[in-house]
């Protein structure tokens, strides 16, 4: 009985070793996890690429998979932040009735937001100096900008905000006024009292946009 003979080694198919897509996805969000801590503590400069590589366990070629670099894997962290920053608002604002208050609500979360360590950190600290103002201006305009035009949009809509005035620069005033004053909050001795005075002027601001139709 003749036995089955191998195929030899030069007529043998190598064996190719693929990555099952659900691995890499797992990895990418793994260094998403780990990347965001070490940004968020430590800030763009201060964090390395082995660094994230030796808390995720992975090799530098797993990264640059994933990432060409550390600027894109700030980007990538910038746009998760940024994106759940945006839902958060979304959700908070929905709760009011009218949209003169979602839109007193939805500036009121955005400060108590960017008071938090890794929005500030990331997004308005690192955010533009490491993306280029352009491609800042390009991320907020999908997300906190965004969210502010529309919002803008629906109060003149319904006669709470001034239909004189133009949606985009004032939505461009407003969002400046915002990260001006979470700065002021961010670095105050007192972050609670000075959220207090900030959310004040920035009520003054927006009394000063009201139509006729407001809702007290």
């Amino acid at each position: 009985m003749r036995m089955p003979t191998q195929r030899s080694a030069r007529g043998a198919r190598p064996r190719v070793h693929r990555t099952k897509p659900e691995h890499g996805d797992q990895t990418k969000a793994k260094l998403l996890v780990l990347a965001r801590e070490l940004f968020a503590r430590q800030g763009h400069g201060g964090v390395a690429l082995q660094e994230v590589c030796d808390r995720a366990g992975v090799t530098r070629g797993a990264l640059y998979h994933h990432f060409p670099g550390k600027d894109e894997l700030f980007r990538a962290v910038c746009e998760q932040v940024a994106q759940e920053v945006s839902q958060r608002l979304i959700a908070r604002a929905a709760r009011e009735p009218t949209a003169w208050s979602r839109l007193q609500a939805g500036c009121a979360a955005f400060l108590d937001e960017c008071a938090r360590p890794e929005v500030h950190q990331i997004l308005l600290t690192d955010g533009p100096a490491v993306l280029g103002w352009a491609a800042f201006r390009e991320l907020d305009g999908r997300h906190g900008l965004g969210l502010l035009k529309a919002g803008l949009g629906s109060a003149i809509d319904e006669g709470a905000v001034s239909s004189a005035l133009p949606v985009d620069t004032t939505a461009h005033l407003l969002v400046g006024a915002l990260n001006e004053a979470s700065l002021l909050i961010a670095g105050a001795e007192d972050p609670q009292a000075a959220r207090r005075e900030a959310m004040q002027s920035v009520q003054r601001l927006l009394d000063g946009i009201a139509g006729p139709d407001r809702a007290v």
